[in-house]
C-alpha cells in the first residue's frame, strides 16, 4: 500500500487484515461477499473488489471460483500479540486482567490458573439444572426472557431472593431489593448513592483487591483499618479512626472475609451497626460468601450485619457468582433509605440486569433445589479447604502460616520471615501457575509475605501445583516481610 493519502480501498484492505491477524477471521475462513462487505462498510462494489484485490495480491485472501473470498492459509500475517502475562504487574494491572491474558494463552489448566482468583470449580455448578431452567425461560416465559427487565428487576427473582434472605436472619422486601449485575455492580451503586470524590471511605485490610481499583476510580480516600484473620475488622482501631477523620462510609465483608476467611461474631457485628448508626454513617455490606458456611445444616449460616439494621443505615450487597455460577451475572442490592437513588443509577447504568438470566435464576429459586445444592457445595468446599490448607501445611517451608476459615473459599498464607511472596508470584507465573500476591490487598506495599490461595478449585491435579509453589517458596531469597496495618488514610 502506498504512502501519502490512503485511499477507501486501501483503508478498508487494512483493516480486513488488522482482522484477520487479530484471529477474528480465521485461517480458511470465508469472508462476506462483495455485496455485503460493501452495505457492512458503506462503501461502493467496485471499492470492495478493490480492496480484495488488494489482498489478494498480499496474498491474504484466496478468491475461488464461485464461492467467494477466503482468508489465506498461510502464514501471511504475523497474528497482533497478546501482552505477556508475565510482564504485567499485579500492583498496575488487575488479578483479574491477568488472570485473563494467561488463560488466552494457552497451556494452562483450572486447578493452575483458578488458585489465584475466588471462583467454583466448574464441576460445581448445577450446569444441568440451570440448563433446564434457561430453557424453561425461553419456552415457558419468552416476553419476560427477552424484554427489558428494568430496574429494580424481575419480580419473581426478587420474591425469592427475600425468601432466602430468611436463612441468615436478613429482613428482605422484595420491593426494596435492586437486581444488578453481580456483586460488583450492587457495591460499584452503593458506593456511588453514598460517597463523592474526595469523602472518606473505611476499609478492612487486607481487602478485596478490585474494591480498592473501585475506590480509586470514584475518587474517593481510603481509610485502612486492620482486620484479624479470625474475627474481621477491628472496631477499636475504627471507632479510634471515626473520631479522628471525617468518614462518609464504611465497607466490610463480615462474612468469610475475602482475603482472610475471617467471619466476624454476631455481637460484633450488632455493634458495628450500632457504632454506625449512631454516627449516621452508612454500612456496605457485601456478603457474597455468606452462604458458604460450613456447618452441618443451614441453622449454621451466619447472620449478617444487615439483620441489625433498624433504620436503613446498612446497604446490603450479594450475588449468586459464589454460589450457582460465575458467569449469570446476577446479584442484588438492598440498599436501606439510599433505595431510590440506587434504583435511579442502576437504570443509567444499563436499565437492569440480563432478563434471560433473571428468569433463569428466579425459576430455578423457585423449584426450591437451591437448599439441597448448597448444602452439598458446602460439603465440597469444606473438604477442599481442609486438603489446600494440609497441602501447603505439608509442601512449603518450616514457619508457614496458614488461616483455617469456617466458610467461605479462600486461604490466606503468610510465608516465613522475610519470603517476599511477589517474587513467588513472579516464579510461579513463569510456571503458568498464579497466586494473588499479598501487596495486590492494599494500596500501599503491605502484606509482602503473604498470598492468597483460591480453595474453590481442588482437582486431582491441585496438589500437584501446590507442591511445585511449595519447592519455589523453599528457594526464595530473604527479603523484608511486613504484617497488618494501622490505620492510616490513602488518596
Amino acid at each position: 500500500m502506498g504512502e501519502g493519502r490512503i485511499t477507501q480501498y486501501e483503508d478498508l484492505a487494512r483493516r480486513m487484515i488488522e482482522l484477520i491477524a487479530s484471529g477474528a477471521y480465521k485461517r480458511g475462513e470465508r469472508l462476506p461477499s462483495i455485496r455485503d462487505l460493501a452495505a457492512d462498510f458503506r462503501v461502493s462494489v467496485n471499492t470492495v473488489r478493490d480492496a480484495y484485490s488488494l489482498l489478494e495480491r498480499g496474498r491474504y485472501v484466496e478468491a475461488v471460483p464461485q464461492r467467494g473470498y477466503f482468508v489465506s492459509n498461510r502464514e501471511t500475517v504475523a497474528p497482533i500479540q497478546a501482552q505477556d502475562p508475565s510482564s504485567m504487574n499485579p500492583g498496575s494491572f488487575s488479578i483479574c486482567s491477568i488472570y485473563s491474558a494467561l488463560q488466552k494463552g494457552g497451556a494452562v489448566d483450572e486447578d493452575a490458573s483458578g488458585l489465584a482468583i475466588a471462583t467454583l470449580s466448574r464441576r460445581l455448578w448445577p450446569t444441568e439444572r440451570l440448563q433446564k431452567h434457561a430453557v424453561d425461560a425461553v419456552r415457558l416465559r419468552p416476553v419476560d426472557a427477552f424484554d427489558y427487565q428494568m430496574s429494580p428487576g424481575y419480580g419473581l427473582l426478587r420474591e425469592q431472593i427475600a425468601i432466602h434472605g430468611l436463612t441468615s436472619g436478613t429482613r428482605l422486601l422484595p420491593e426494596n431489593i435492586v437486581v444488578t449485575s453481580g456483586c460488583q455492580e450492587a457495591l460499584y451503586l452503593a458506593l456511588s448513592a453514598v460517597v463523592s470524590p474526595g469523602d472518606t471511605v473505611a476499609i478492612e485490610s487486607p481487602v478485596y483487591f478490585n474494591l480498592l481499583d473501585m475506590l480509586a476510580r470514584l475518587g474517593v480516600r481510603v481509610l485502612e483499618i486492620p482486620c484479624s484473620p479470625e474475627e474481621g475488622m477491628s472496631l477499636e482501631a475504627l471507632s479510634f479512626a471515626l473520631d479522628q477523620y471525617a468518614v462518609s462510609a464504611v465497607l466490610t465483608i463480615a462474612n468469610f472475609n475475602n482475603p482472610t476467611g475471617s467471619c466476624m461474631p454476631e455481637a460484633k457485628k450488632a455493634a458495628l451497626v450500632g457504632l454506625l448508626s449512631a454516627r449516621g454513617i452508612p454500612l456496605i455490606e457485601d456478603d457474597v460468601y455468606g452462604d458458604l458456611h460450613f456447618g452441618a445444616d443451614g441453622s449454621d449460616r451466619p447472620i449478617t450485619c444487615k439483620s441489625f439494621d433498624r433504620d436503613g443505615t446498612v446497604l446490603y450487597c450479594s450475588s449468586f457468582s459464589k454460589t450457582l455460577s460465575p458467569g449469570l451475572r446476577i446479584g442484588w442490592i438492598e440498599p436501606g433509605r439510599w433505595r431510590a437513588g440506587v434504583e435511579k443509577l442502576k437504570t443509567l447504568m444499563n436499565l437492569g440486569a440480563s432478563s434471560l438470566a433473571q428468569v433463569t435464576v428466579a425459576l430455578y429459586l423457585q423449584e426450591g433445589g437451591f437448599p439441597r445444592h448448597l448444602r452439598k457445595l458446602r460439603s465440597t468446599l469444606a473438604e477442599s479447604v481442609a486438603s489446600m490448607r494440609a497441602s501447603v501445611l505439608d509442601h512449603f517451608p518450616g514457619g508457614t502460616t496458614v488461616t483455617d476459615p469456617p466458610g467461605g473459599l479462600v486461604l490466606w498464607v503468610t510465608l516465613p520471615e522475610g519470603a517476599s511472596s511477589m517474587e513467588l508470584y513472579r516464579r510461579a507465573l513463569a510456571r503458568k501457575i498464579m497466586i494473588a500476591p499479598g501487596r495486590v490487598f492494599s494500596l500501599r506495599d503491605r502484606f509482602e509475605s503473604c498470598f492468597r490461595l483460591n480453595a474453590g478449585v481442588w482437582e486431582p491435579g491441585t496438589d500437584a501445583k501446590i507442591r511445585e509453589l511449595g519447592l519455589l517458596a523453599r528457594d526464595l531469597p530473604v527479603g523484608t516481610r511486613q504484617g497488618f496495618p494501622e490505620s492510616e488514610v490513602v488518596s
